[in-house]
C-alpha cells in the first residue's frame, strides 16, 4: 500500500483526474471539521469541474443528518 500512495499533492492530483478520465470516483471520508470540508469539496466539485455529481461523493461520520442537523451549531462536533 504504501507504494502505491503518491509522495506529494501533485501525484494525487493525477491519479484522481486519472481514475475520473477512466469513469471512476472520488469519494471523500471525513468526521468533525474535516468531515464538512469535504462535503463541501465533494457537493463544489461538479459545478467547478463539470464533473458528474454521481461521481464525486462524501461520507461524514454520523451520516448527512449529523451534517444537517447538528454541524448547524458552530464547533459541534470537534468536541
Amino acid at each position: 500500500m504504501k507504494h502505491a500512495l503518491p509522495q506529494n499533492c501533485a501525484g494525487a492530483i493525477d491519479l484522481i483526474a486519472g481514475a475520473l478520465a477512466d469513469g471512476g470516483r472520488l469519494i471523500y471520508v471525513g468526521t468533525g471539521t474535516s468531515g464538512r470540508i469535504a462535503a463541501l469539496d465533494a457537493v463544489e466539485c461538479p459545478p467547478t469541474f463539470d464533473v458528474d455529481p454521481r461521481r464525486v461523493r462524501f461520507i461524514i461520520a454520523g451520516g448527512t443528518w449529523l451534517l444537517i442537523f447538528v454541524f448547524g451549531r458552530l464547533g459541534a462536533g470537534d468536541n
